[in-house]
């Protein structure tokens, strides 16, 4: 820790020198002032403080509005006593890590002395600005208060607000500024200031890196609609000239980040569809903001302003032609391929027509987007609108017939290619070795003595340390070695698999270290020795568990996938942690993220059947991916998840990049490249190996041990051999291994039911054989009918923790899988409940402890999953044996903390060692906080609190307060440890409930919430005096009284619901006052208004591609997280078209789904038009018939597949929300 604190001090004198002779912090102090007079060519500032030059150009930003009226300039009382009205006029701004604290203007500056800051009132300088700017300054969000000086005799910003020097973990972090766009020769305390300086001061995450940008427009005024062209680019801070553009910042109109992202050459095209004056900037984050690892932003330009007025005339250019395909496409002589154009944008005035044309049609031919290949060559399609013309480069090679090699030829002649560059094997040509020794090419018999000894005389030159940080070099040797069957625990008397017993130099190189280490010992079995001296000892669960953590969006409805950095799956990384995972895939979590990086690269693939990675086409992704699936056993020419349409592959992927020497190219038009032809080569090795049924390409148990050493420790046995073809389940074998099968004798009635509107398994005939299980007979129908089946063994029994892909604990803490037979729930495993015939057997999945399905425990006596339990022999909700402890407890679904209230106010702060202590025991269910006064906060023990850092502080409370004059209360939920901003907490598929008592509520009082200004609907009850919201996240929540109604709804007979759900700030009307009632409503309109009602929040970016950066994306994406909807494809929702009756049935069955809402009546489908109802919507109409929010039409029909009117809209969800408890 000495050490620790000698090393920061000796930074912090670093910094501080830093600071007097480059941008640097300061803090302000209030000061006596002493005047500076103008001269008659400075700049004067208008009554809006900017500063001008000329009476109509902004000097401070592109703005539209000029005041042309120039006045006196006047000094602040706070800063300067004299009454003198000369000053110094310079424009100064501060930009902080997540907003502008003061926004560029301009300020008359006056000296004065201060010892404690080296200010001295006969020179401006610029800590004399920054002093005052945040006195003085307008629309300022920071007083003296926020700001820390981090030296004395000086001035040197330790912190502004949230943010100072190692707030970010990278320690490149803190304060600096610029003057006139340069960086300035001296410290603030001594850099001199002159009339029109501008002086930009800003918090860098990486001031290594930090990026200084300047946003222009093309023209500050236009018109709805038209085309406004935006431009970022990078000012070089050495010279003050804009230089690169800046690409994939996020453009944000009035403070709000948009979907709008800057281009390759730092433009974004942006209309608007309304009057009004509209101020725009940019950013852009390494990652998600709130992550201060090391990330990184540019530096937030100035911003501009655009005026909008409307024009119906405009004429709206085309500027940009987009094609399905990127460049370069190759394609065989005689191949077809269908190229689409969209034009942009969207509401262009001009003609959209697509003219398209070749360069070339001897070698491509196009007509209408179509392409031809003709012969061999390239040539170039163009696609033209209006001005604007896109092009793509089209190469043609010969019939794949004619020169594609087969599987084996390819692998003999690439084998033969690395082993004429290998000629004289060395530490170093481990891949080329691996290849060789797996596809048993024919070698001479000394090539791996020569390899291995060359190895050895590598390792004792250096002393048995090859590397001090790469230690993947260690793994791929241990890989090279057992496929020639070497020992790696003795190469020339160094144990090479002690080298991967230290987890932390293991996993130095992220994910990547981690699946090389474990693929290495998994080779032969090694066993991980232990060694003492190092701060973790690797193993095989951490070393697993460490891949795991790694999964992209792990725990969130879209996870799956992996990369070495960011939030985008890379197909490359996650291949090889299939690889390394795949002999642990009896492990059900396993099986899952392996199940999830599938699908990934599924959707990854390209329409050639091969894969790209870093925006680039290239074989070596595609190889990992073939390496991947042949590990699992899949036959990538098979597998229809991975054969394209046009009958591509990823073998005919890899094989385009076949040269003629035999090798593979990379890129694929070069030359042969070494690496290229490993990866590729093993690639097709470890399919090979598939087909022909050998082991797989890391599963080396088949290989000959030749250089085992004598001492008694041998290779165990691989515990996972790996070779991807056994897919068994880990879970109890037959119960007669070896002797006859028993035979079908009769059959048992079986279902899966998930809720009301989704069966997996509706109730269907099972053979059952004599002795069967209830567990056995779920395999066997789960395996016919392909329902994903997920179970382990416990000492109780077999535990089944998914079917459908549906988990325990997926709807909460006290959800899972329970069954029942012939109306009772077994309190045994069902591995160990014998059927017989006749038996009706039903898998449930419960969310409350099976109290919500008639299996619940009466907590005096056994609790459910003693002995094995109820349903799948797991813990709480369908099994699991409990400790006496466990058993004896009184309450185990809640803890309640009891504080005392002061002023108005509950509170209570827990550290992460506290909220363990009180959650750790309760099975699910909530945290309760209450007071004397009767304020209640029910907090979900299913918050993701673990996996905060140690030093957190979870902050729950609410205080009443008023918000413009108006009753209201504050809602705290959020997280604070050291150095961080202070971060909320959202509750993700449970809501957050808060009591609390409000005195002489006036009558017909709502609440809604107050979020950046505006209210949104929360979904809340007022009973007995009493407030009772449900919240998904902490905020601002007023007590509100105003009625809304709409001029057009007098004699409509939805008037009563309409109002109800306007003056909860659910729905609006039109612009004219009207709500038109009986108009059709579209589905995106009715799942925002779920959405809203629910208060649901995104989590994610969309799921659909048809609603990308439309209004309702978010709302819609909220929806899909809920569970609520899955649209009308995996990728689709048709948001555009209007929502049936049938369908909106089923919205509202989801709704009371996600609010656990126990229905006890049931009612047949009696419509006249019941055979029109589509099966998969028939029992939501039922269940909704039943409770009286949608009983047909007057003439006795249902009309499901009728459009939904508004007002329809209005009265079942108006009916919805309060038979769910929610309004």
């Amino acid at each position: 820790m000495d050490l620790l604190k000698k090393w920061l001090n000796v930074f912090l004198a670093f910094l501080l020198t830093f600071s007097l002779f480059a941008p640097a912090a300061v803090q302000a102090v209030e000061t006596k002032g002493n005047s500076y007079t103008s001269t008659e060519n400075e700049m004067v500032v208008n009554d809006n403080n900017e500063s001008l030059t000329d009476p109509t150009i902004s000097t401070t930003q592109d703005t539209v509005i000029i005041e042309e009226t120039e006045t006196d300039v006047k000094t602040n009382d706070v800063i300067s006593e004299t009454e003198e009205v000369g000053c110094l006029p310079i424009e100064i701004r501060i930009e902080s890590w997540l907003e502008t604290l003061i926004p560029l203007q301009t300020i008359c500056v006056e000296t004065f002395d201060s010892d404690e800051y080296g200010l001295e009132e006969e020179t401006p300088v610029v800590g004399h600005a920054f002093l005052q700017a945040i006195e003085k300054a307008e629309n300022s969000k920071i007083t003296l208060d926020d700001f820390e000086n981090g030296s004395n005799g000086t001035i040197f910003i330790e912190r502004i607000g949230d943010y100072g020097s190692f707030t970010m973990e990278s320690g490149l972090d803190g304060w600096l500024y610029t003057k006139n766009l340069t960086w300035a020769p001296e410290g603030m305390s001594s850099e001199p200031l002159e009339v029109g300086d501008r002086i930009d001061i800003y918090y860098a995450a990486n001031y290594l890196e930090t990026v200084f940008t300047e946003l222009s427009v093309d023209t500050a005024k236009v018109s709805t609609d038209e085309n406004v062209t935006f431009t970022l680019n990078e000012i070089d801070i050495n010279t003050g000239v804009a230089t690169n553009s800046v690409e994939g910042a996020t453009i944000y109109i009035n403070g709000k980040a948009t979907d709008y992202k800057t281009d390759s050459d730092g433009k974004a095209f942006i209309s608007f569809s309304e009057e009004g004056i509209y101020e725009i900037t940019a950013n852009r984050y390494e990652s998600d903001p709130s992550d201060l690892t090391y990330n990184n932003n540019i530096i937030r330009p100035v911003s501009v302003k655009v005026e909008v007025k409307e024009d119906k005339k405009v004429n709206i250019p085309i500027n940009k032609i987009e094609l399905s395909e990127s460049s370069p496409i190759t394609l065989h002589v005689g191949e077809n391929l269908q190229l689409t154009a969209t034009v942009l944008p969207e509401n262009t005035t001009e003609d959209k027509a697509i003219l398209w044309s070749s360069s070339d049609n001897d070698i491509i031919k196009v007509d209408n987007g179509k392409i031809t290949a003709i012969a061999t060559g390239s040539a170039t399609i163009s696609a033209k609108a209006g001005d604007v013309v896109t092009t793509i480069t089209v190469k043609v090679i010969q019939d794949s017939n004619e020169t594609t090699p087969t599987i084996s030829e390819a692998i003999n002649t690439a084998s033969s290619y690395l082993a004429s560059i290998s000629a004289e094997p060395k530490f170093g040509s481990e891949w080329s070795i691996l290849t060789l020794a797996r596809s048993n090419y024919s070698i001479p018999n000394d090539y791996y003595e020569t390899y291995y000894n060359n190895v050895v005389s590598e390792l004792q030159l250096k002393n048995g340390e090859l590397t001090r940080n790469t230690y993947t070099e260690y793994s791929r040797l241990i890989i090279a070695l057992s496929s020639i069957g070497k020992d790696s625990r003795d190469v020339g008397g160094y144990n090479l698999i002690e080298k991967l017993a230290d987890f932390n130099k293991v996993t130095r190189q992220g994910i990547n270290g981690a699946i090389f280490a474990l693929i290495a010992i998994d080779t032969f079995g090694y066993e991980i020795p232990q060694i003492d001296d190092i701060e973790v000892q690797a193993t095989r669960e951490n070393l697993i568990n460490y891949i795991l953590d790694k999964e992209i969006k792990r725990g969130e409805p879209d996870a799956g996938g992996f990369a070495l950095s960011g939030k985008t799956p890379d197909p490359d990384i996650t291949a090889m942690a299939i690889q390394a995972l795949v002999p642990y895939q009896n492990q059900p979590d396993v099986k899952a993220v392996i199940d999830r990086a599938i699908v990934k690269l599924a959707d990854m693939q390209l329409n050639n059947g091969g894969y790209e990675s870093w925006g680039t086409e290239n074989v070596q992704s595609a190889a990992q991916v073939l390496v991947a699936l042949s590990t699992l056993g899949i036959d990538a020419t098979k597998d229809e998840r991975f054969v394209q349409e046009n009958g591509s592959t990823i073998v005919t992927a890899i094989l385009e990049y076949y040269t003629a020497d035999g090798g593979f190219a990379h890129p694929k038009d070069g030359p042969t490249n070494g690496m290229a032809t490993q990866q590729a080569a093993y690639a097709l090795t470890a399919y090979n190996r598939l087909l022909n049924g050998q082991n797989a390409l890391y599963n080396m148990s088949d290989v000959k041990p030749s250089d085992f050493n004598n001492s008694e420790e041998e290779p165990t046995e691989n515990p996972n051999p790996g070779n991807g073809n056994d897919t068994d389940d880990d879970v109890p074998s037959n119960p007669n291994p070896g002797g006859s099968s028993p035979q079908p004798i009769e059959k048992v009635k079986l279902s899966i039911i998930i809720s009301s509107s989704n069966k997996p398994l509706p109730t269907t005939e099972i053979e059952v054989k004599n002795g069967d299980t209830v567990y056995e007979v779920l395999k066997r129908a789960t395996k016919k009918y392909d329902i994903e089946l997920s179970a382990r063994n416990t000492d109780m029994g077999v535990y089944v923790e998914g079917i459908a892909g549906l988990y325990e604990f997926d709807k909460g803490p006290k959800s899972g899988w329970m069954y029942r037979v012939n109306g009772d729930f077994p309190n045994i495993s069902a591995s160990k409940f014998k059927v017989k015939p006749g038996d009706r057997i039903e898998w449930l999945y419960t969310t409350d402890l099976g109290n919500d399905i008639g299996g619940g425990f009466d907590d005096s006596k056994t609790n459910p999953g003693n002995n094995g339990s109820s349903g799948g022999g797991g813990s709480g909700s369908g099994g699991g044996s409990k400790t006496p402890e466990e058993q004896n407890e009184t309450d185990p679904h809640e803890s309640t903390i009891t504080v005392k209230n002061q002023n108005g106010e509950t509170k209570v702060q827990l550290t992460l060692s506290d909220w363990i202590v009180k959650t750790q025991n309760l099975k699910g269910g909530n945290l309760i906080i209450t007071d004397e006064t009767g304020t209640k906060i029910e907090v979900p023990t299913s918050l993701d609190i673990l996996s905060l850092p140690s030093d957190s502080t979870i902050v729950i409370g609410a205080k009443h307060t008023a918000v413009n004059d108006a009753v209201a209360f504050i809602v705290e939920l959020e997280v604070k440890h050291r150095n961080s901003t202070p971060e909320s907490i959202k509750t993700g598929k449970e809501y957050l409930k808060v009591t609390t008592p409000i005195s002489d509520l006036p009558k017909g009082a709502v609440i809604l919430q107050i979020e950046d200004g505006e209210y949104r609907a929360v979904p809340h009850k007022i009973e007995n005096g009493q407030v009772i919201i449900l919240t998904k996240s902490g905020g601002t929540f007023v007590v509100r009284t105003d009625d809304v109604t709409f001029s057009d709804l007098t004699n409509s007979p939805y008037k009563e619901e309409v109002e109800f759900l306007a003056k909860r700030g659910i729905v609006a009307g039109r612009e004219d006052g009207t709500f038109s009632p009986n108009e059709p409503i579209t589905r995106a309109h009715f799942a925002a208004l779920i959405s809203n009602a629910l208060g649901l929040y995104a989590e994610n970016s969309g799921q659909f591609v048809d609603t990308e950066g439309k209004w309702y994306e978010q709302d819609i994406q909220a929806l899909y997280e809920a569970g609520i909807t899955a649209g009308t494809s995996k990728t689709t929702f048709s948001p555009e078209d209007k929502i049936t009756r049938q369908q909106a049935a089923a919205l509202m069955a989801k709704v009371l789904e996600y609010v656990s809402f126990k229905s006890e009546t049931t009612s047949e489908l009696t419509f006249k038009d019941s055979d029109q109802v589509y099966e998969s919507f028939a029992e939501s109409i039922s269940l909704l018939n039943s409770l009286g929010i949608m009983n047909g039409k007057a003439d006795g029909t249902f009309d499901p597949q009728g459009e939904l009117t508004r007002g329809q809209m209005a009265k079942i969800l108006t009916r919805t929300l309060k038979i769910g408890d929610l309004m």
